[in-house]
């Protein structure tokens, strides 16, 4: 049950309702993550305001996925807004730029090919053998002279990795 309820990352609001009325279960319970633990003598009109509180709580609470940073390059992207700051000052990227950035930092120290990068920050995928997979070292060296990253390795004729 334990490791059910260890949820870092998650959205998701725990709530339980039981009939124990042992401290050490509640204990256990708040440890390990739960939003409300609530026994079942609680009237109807406490419990549901409980909730209510949860669920105003979670709604303000800013997702983790929005920002996404590089401490190593003090770099910060925030994409519901599409900006990328550097040190605290704003960098202008092409569209693609910023995707191929964005895709970078969401994997982090995994080697990415050529062919996955055209997939997923070019969205290609049926005409493949159209676009040329070099073309990504140029953008990679691009967005190396603007941001002045250090970061992002090359893996012989494979592609590339963001080392952290």
């Amino acid at each position: 049950v334990t490791e059910l309820l260890k949820r870092e990352d998650s959205d998701i609001s725990v709530i339980i309702l039981t009939g124990s009325v042992s401290d050490e279960d509640e204990v256990m319970a708040l440890e390990n993550g739960v939003d409300e633990y609530l026994r079942k003598s609680i009237s109807f009109a406490v419990m549901l305001q409980r909730i209510e509180r949860i669920l105003e709580f979670k709604q303000f609470k800013p997702k983790n996925d929005i920002i996404l940073s590089s401490k190593a390059e003090k770099i910060e992207i925030n994409q519901e807004e599409r900006t990328v700051r550097k040190k605290g000052k704003e960098c202008h990227l092409t569209f693609l730029e910023y995707d191929l950035l964005v895709y970078f930092l969401k994997n982090k120290s995994k080697v990415l090919t050529r062919v996955d990068i055209l997939i997923n920050v070019w969205k290609v995928e049926e005409n493949i053998s159209a676009v040329d997979p070099r073309t990504i070292d140029t953008y990679v060296k691009n967005l190396r002279l603007k941001l002045n990253i250090k970061s992002i390795y090359s893996v012989r004729a494979v592609g590339y990795r963001w080392n952290e």
